[in-house]
């Protein structure tokens, strides 16, 4: 079978076990939280008014529950957008669907799969889509499956850099992410300190170019609305409480650290991706994408779909690749639902996962430079 034959393959089973994924778990009777917010907030676009301004975004959303859905009746669900306008714009390319965009991001997950396997034999390809499809259907994809997450875009998106990193196109994995830029800057990080104006340049056209596609569809006042927003007292004060952790503790006093804790993951993810600038870039990345998701409290309960390239970067065996991450969804499913007084189960486990990737990280840069003195003594002999 010829290489291109090869990948078409490839492509082809990893594309129909999304298919067969989607087709089993998604919904479409269910009311997806945040894709109603994104669309009240276009709706407001539309007629002139400001997205931003949160008292009337609440208004629109329980102005028609048929079409918003019931669930923003009371205080309970009382919401802020911080979205850039970037992202409100992006998702109109998509229809404002949620499973259009998921889709999407699964897309490029199977794909992002193949290209990371190409030179390896097929059982390890097959190994990591298994293991995909079993992780998403439990736990960890319920939150995109049922209430309208980003978690399938997000890892896409840390796919998609896995795969272009180091290239002319790497940026514009980074672009995309900025619909948060926390974990955009996590992601492109890891480059940026290798090589800073190769790096700026990479990412200045993409997001140029997003700009350039808001202010087209949704007017320039909207990032006036948006700057206002996010420089006000209540924006500044809604988005910290956004970004406290959150998710580990309601009993422990660092639990809600506010822009400390988000802080503190911009100098990890930064001193993280510094020291181990001479280490395997895709495993890095992993690394400051899971500081800076573990750290950041939104984050924290259901940007995770992304981890099941940790087999594929750490080179495991096609069937530890399959179970390893199915019987990590089984724990993450049971964790959610698991009753608990100190520490929530489902935050313990994505800390763990975070420790054991800085770890290995760490080692790797630690490594790096002897095998570089190894290599240089061999060829002087």
């Amino acid at each position: 079978m010829s290489r291109t034959a090869d990948l078409a393959a490839r492509s082809a089973f990893a594309l129909a076990a999304i298919a067969v994924l989607f087709f089993v778990r998604w919904d479409n009777g269910l009311q997806h939280f945040d894709w109603q917010v994104w669309e009240a907030s276009n709706n407001l676009i539309d007629v002139g008014t400001n997205p931003y301004d949160h008292g009337l975004l609440n208004d629109e959303l329980q102005r028609d529950p048929e079409a918003y859905g019931p669930h923003f009746n009371g205080d309970s669900t009382y919401v802020f957008l911080f979205s850039p306008p970037t992202w409100l714009a992006t998702i109109r390319l998509v229809g404002g669907s949620a499973l259009a965009a998921s889709l999407l991001g699964a897309v490029a997950v199977a794909l992002s799969m193949v290209a990371l396997t190409k030179e390896r034999p097929w059982d390890h390809l097959i190994g990591a889509v298994l293991g995909f499809v079993v992780f998403s259907f439990l736990g960890p994809g319920i939150s995109t499956f049922r209430f309208g997450q980003t978690g399938f875009v997000l890892a896409g998106l840390v796919g998609a850099q896995l795969v272009l990193t180091g290239t002319r196109t790497s940026g514009v994995a980074v672009s995309l992410l900025s619909m948060k830029p926390h974990l955009a800057f996590a992601a492109g990080i890891v480059e940026l300190v290798r090589r800073p104006r190769a790096m700026l340049a990479k990412i200045a056209l993409p997001y140029a170019l997003l700009i350039a596609l808001s202010v087209s569809t949704l007017g320039a006042n909207v990032w006036r609305n948006w700057v206002t927003f996010m420089t006000s007292r209540t924006g500044a004060n809604s988005l910290a409480l956004d970004m406290s952790i959150g998710t580990l503790s309601s009993r422990l006093p660092w639990d809600h650290l506010g822009f400390g804790t988000i802080a503190i993951a911009f100098l990890c993810a930064t001193a993280l991706a510094w020291y181990c600038r001479d280490a395997d870039p895709a495993l890095v990345i992993l690394a400051t994408v899971a500081v800076m998701a573990y750290l950041s409290g939104h984050a924290a309960s259901h940007d995770w779909l992304w981890i099941v390239y940790v087999p594929i970067v750490l080179k495991w065996d096609p069937m530890r690749s399959a179970v390893g991450i199915s019987m990590l969804g089984l724990a993450i499913s049971a964790a959610i639902t698991a009753e608990y007084w100190l520490l929530n189960p489902q935050s313990v486990i994505a800390g763990f996962i975070t420790v054991g990737l800085v770890v290995l990280a760490v080692r790797s840069a630690r490594s790096t430079p002897v095998l570089v003195e190894a290599e240089a003594l061999v060829t002087a002999a």
